[in-house]
C-alpha cells in the first residue's frame, strides 16, 4: 500500500476496532459461508484493518494470517484479538507482494480495501499465486455502477475522506481483472446501504471545512442518483451511501 494509506490508516487504527460497519455480524457471517471457512483451513485476511475479518475466520476454527500495510493496525488487530482469547498470526505487507509462498492457502478474503489498490490486476495476480486449485478469494468491497459520472462522484466524495482512496471498481471492471489474474467469479451480489455520516467522517478525522464540502456534494447530486446513492436529503446532515460489491472467485 501507499505512504498515504499508512498515513490515513495508522493513526485510525483504534476507530477502526469500533467500527460498527465493519463488526456488522451477518456480513461477517456470510463472508464466511461464502468462503467455506471451517477448522484448520488455512486462511488469509488481506488489508485486516482492526480485524474485524481475521477474529470472525478465527472463530470459525481457520488458522489466520492477518496481512496490513500498517503497523499501528497489526498492533491493534492482534491487542483486541487477544482479549477475545483468538490466536492467529499477523505480517506486515499488502496484497501487491504477499509475503507468504505460493498455493499455501485455502482462503483468502479482502473486505472493505480493495478501493485502496494502486494496481488491481497486479494484486488479484498475487491473490491466485497464494491459492491452490480449491481455493476461494472472497471480496467485499465499495462499489461503482456502470455509470462512469456517478463513478467519478463516488471516488472524487471518497478521496475528499480519505485520499489514499484510489477507486471503486464496477462489477464489469471486476471480472475483467480477475480473468486477467486467472480468477474465474463463481458468485457475485451488489448491496446499498447508508453511511452513518458522523461516525464515517470522524473515523478518519476529517477536517471540518471537508465535511462542509462532502455535505454540499450530497446536497447537489442530481435527483436521478438518488437510488443508486441511497442519497436522503431529509436528514440533517443529508446522507449517501456507496453501493458495496461481494464476489466469491476461484482459480481457473
Amino acid at each position: 500500500m501507499s505512504t498515504a494509506y499508512r498515513d490515513s490508516f495508522g493513526p485510525a487504527a483504534t476507530q477502526y476496532v469500533r467500527s460498527t460497519s465493519h463488526a456488522d455480524p451477518v456480513s461477517l457471517a456470510r463472508m464466511c459461508a461464502l468462503s467455506g471457512a471451517s477448522r484448520d483451513k488455512h486462511a488469509l485476511d488481506i488489508a485486516c484493518g482492526g480485524g474485524h475479518s481475521t477474529w470472525a475466520l478465527a472463530q470459525a476454527g481457520c488458522r489466520v494470517v492477518a496481512l496490513d500495510g500498517t503497523p499501528e493496525m497489526l498492533k491493534a488487530c492482534g491487542a483486541e484479538g487477544k482479549k477475545r482469547g483468538l490466536s492467529f498470526e499477523v505480517a506486515l505487507g499488502d496484497a501487491h507482494r504477499i509475503p507468504c509462498r505460493s498455493g499455501g492457502f485455502d482462503i483468502v478474503v479482502c473486505r472493505i480495501a480493495a478501493h485502496h489498490f494502486s494496481n488491481p490486476l497486479a494484486a488479484l495476480r498475487e491473490i491466485s499465486r497464494v491459492m491452490h486449485r480449491k481455493s476461494r478469494f472472497y471480496l467485499f468491497d465499495l462499489s461503482a455502477p456502470d455509470s462512469e459520472p456517478i463513478g467519478r462522484w463516488i471516488d472524487t466524495v471518497e478521496s475528499l475522506r480519505d485520499p489514499s482512496h484510489v477507486c471503486c471498481w464496477s462489477t464489469r471492471a471486476w471480472e475483467g481483472l480477475a480473468l486477467g489474474a486467472g480468477l474465474r467469479i463463481v458468485h457475485s451480489a451488489r448491496y446499498r446501504r447508508q453511511y452513518d455520516m458522523g461516525q464515517w467522517l470522524e473515523r478518519m478525522n476529517v477536517e471540518d471545512k471537508v465535511k462542509v464540502e462532502i455535505r454540499e456534494r450530497v446536497r447537489a447530486v442530481p435527483p436521478s442518483w438518488w437510488d443508486e446513492l441511497s442519497v436522503d436529503l431529509n436528514r440533517e446532515p443529508p446522507v449517501f451511501g456507496t453501493p458495496l460489491l461481494e464476489f466469491v472467485a476461484e482459480k481457473l
